[in-house]
């Protein structure tokens, strides 16, 4: 069976010959419009398989209404056959034989449109393959795909399995149809509507659900009718007023499961941790909803880099398997993807524990807000003396202050005013550099964000994150930006300068990263930032720890200058041998 992007090279190359004759010929330009060859190469199988003249345009119009299994597709081709597609059709007919033309109803996408309708349409065929293993696909389940886009799920689960009862809904009619074509030429018994998802039949019930629903939606914007639009507006899902639309739609694909179902879906990883959307995090969890979370490798998808996770919904006993899969990928030229042996390996992991999996159960997931990024409860175990948390260790934690680039380049002037702005790059090595920017003013209201000696400066994204303990001089004032965190510890308890230690060691660095989120732009959340743990030894043992990671920052600043004094040297290597 052909799938996306498997569309043979005999076919591409007479497509491609196909084109080059219709240069410049405005009727044609339609070869550029995506879908179109998908549509016209149908009409062209249908002709051939009722052997319909080119002329015998009524007996197709007769054959397109009423032997066509969908009337929905039957009436989306007859708006649109005199646009183009006719004249298309019978072009493909002449230059192409009968599974020429299936091989492009079902398989052809245009290349320069991938990125556009993979985002809006399309699920890249790697997480279909997974998603397929992990649903365990049956004989005669029922299977359903809440927003098949093209139906690039639906057509590739065909051949999984016998008797399959297929139904796809998607509120694009055109890719709507573009799913039904694809499905007459390799299913027998599907179903596809046009419409919104939150507002179908609430009495479908499937073995198995698949939705690969639109990434970054939010409820508020969300106008439909129906139960769950109007339960959403009012709270009464039980996942109170979510911030994303992403928990929505798993509450849709959990409740369209039968008795003993399974659903897989694929959501954005801020979904999996954000604070909106926490209360529907809890009420799965406490429900038993979830059986597994699975973080993707990143670069996933043509048309966005964002971090994903697959959600594996069905009754369970309130034990979450967390997988970390963001290892398991094979890079491309423009995308990466998953292949056989990576599904085999994530398998493997929700099967049993390992480095990267493991069961969680309801208690640590309440302790954690109701987290689900696997990542934060994997690694390995790190013995902790007297053990605090960094939000019960300091007196506050501030986020620095927000200056946009233009602002800063208006507010920054040359000479000293003790006024200085601190920067990211500012900090290297778990120092902060001595040429600061300048400022000509500084707003009162930022007095929140002004450092004093002894903060613990961290940096928001990463990583590594960036670490440094301010010692700001008498007189000095200095503005940090909003990419970094100032925490003013409790000095009586604990060291800033051991806290910086213990930070930028092995130890430190893990835990820090598992409170990260996102994996194209690591981010620490401020409430993961006060969750991480610090050992809080005898004070004997934190001044001992300190005294020696200052003297190596020392030791650091001593090297610094003198390799900037070895770069001068070399600068001038060629100039002193000459005598210039």
């Amino acid at each position: 069976m052909a799938n996306r992007n498997t569309i043979s090279q005999r076919t591409q190359n007479a497509l491609w010959e196909l084109r080059n004759r219709a240069r410049g010929d405005e009727d044609m330009s339609l070869l550029g419009e995506a879908n179109a060859i998908n549509f016209a190469a149908y009409i062209a199988y249908v002709m051939n398989a009722y052997e319909l003249g080119n002329e015998d345009m009524q007996e197709l119009e007769d054959v397109l209404r009423h032997e066509t299994p969908s009337l929905e597709m039957s009436d989306y081709l007859l708006e649109n056959l005199w646009r183009g597609w006719m004249r298309l059709a019978i072009l493909l007919r002449n230059r192409f034989d009968q599974d020429g033309l299936r091989e492009l109803a079902l398989g052809y996408e245009d290349s320069r449109s991938l990125g556009r309708s993979a985002g809006q349409h399309g699920t890249p065929e790697s997480i279909c393959n997974l998603a397929y293993a992990v649903l365990d696909i049956e004989d005669g389940d029922r299977i359903a795909d809440l927003g098949c886009g093209r139906g690039d799920f639906l057509t590739g689960v065909v051949d999984r399995a016998r008797d399959l009862r297929l139904y796809g809904i998607d509120n694009d009619r055109e890719v709507a149809a573009l799913a039904s074509i694809r499905l007459d030429l390799v299913a027998r018994d599907w179903e596809v509507e046009t419409g919104d998802m939150l507002e179908m039949d609430a009495t479908h019930a499937f073995d198995k659900v698949f939705s690969n629903f639109p990434f970054g939606m939010r409820p508020a914007f969300m106008r439909g009718q129906g139960d769950y639009y109007e339960m959403m507006r009012f709270g009464r899902l039980g996942i109170g007023r979510p911030a994303s639309a992403d928990w929505l739609f798993n509450k849709l694909a959990y409740d369209s499961l039968a008795e003993g179902g399974r659903a897989v879906t694929v959501m954005a990883n801020g979904a999996a941790f954000n604070g909106g959307d926490m209360q529907a995090r809890k009420y799965f969890v406490n429900n038993g909803m979830i059986k597994a979370v699975i973080a993707l490798p990143a670069n996933l998808f043509p048309s966005t880099g964002i971090a994903t996770v697959l959600v594996v919904l069905g009754k369970n006993d309130g034990h979450i398997r967390m997988v970390d899969a963001t290892d398991l990928s094979v890079s491309g030229r423009r995308w990466d993807t998953i292949g056989d042996d990576e599904i085999e390996a994530i398998l493997a992991r929700l099967e049993s524990d390992c480095d990267y999996s493991r069961l969680v159960d309801a208690e640590e997931l309440a302790a954690a807000e109701y987290n689900l990024c696997p990542t934060r409860y994997l690694g390995r175990s790190i013995e902790l003396e007297n053990a605090s948390s960094i939000g019960e260790l300091a007196l506050s934690i501030e986020r620095g202050a927000s200056i946009t680039a233009r602002d800063l380049d208006m507010l920054t002037v040359d000479e000293d005013t003790g006024l200085s702005f601190l920067r990211l790059s500012d900090i290297s090595d778990g120092c902060i550099g001595d040429d600061l920017p300048h400022l000509r003013e500084l707003d009162s209201k930022t007095k929140k964000q002004w450092l004093r000696t002894g903060d613990l400066i961290v940096s928001k994204n990463g990583a590594p994150f960036k670490i440094a303990v301010a010692e700001v001089p008498e007189g000095k004032t200095i503005l940090a930006n909003g990419n970094l965190y100032i925490i003013r510890l409790d000095t009586e308890r604990i060291d800033p300068y051991f806290v910086a230690a213990f930070l930028a060691s092995d130890d430190g660095k893990e835990l820090m990263e598992r409170m990260v989120v996102g994996t194209t732009i690591p981010n620490l959340p401020l409430r993961n930032l006060k969750d991480i743990q610090l050992p809080v030894p005898d004070k004997n043992v934190q001044d001992a720890v300190a005294r020696q990671y200052r003297a190596r920052l020392d030791e650091i600043e001593v090297l610094k200058i003198k390799l900037e004094k070895a770069r001068i040297g070399a600068a001038s290597a060629y100039d002193e041998a000459v005598g210039r």
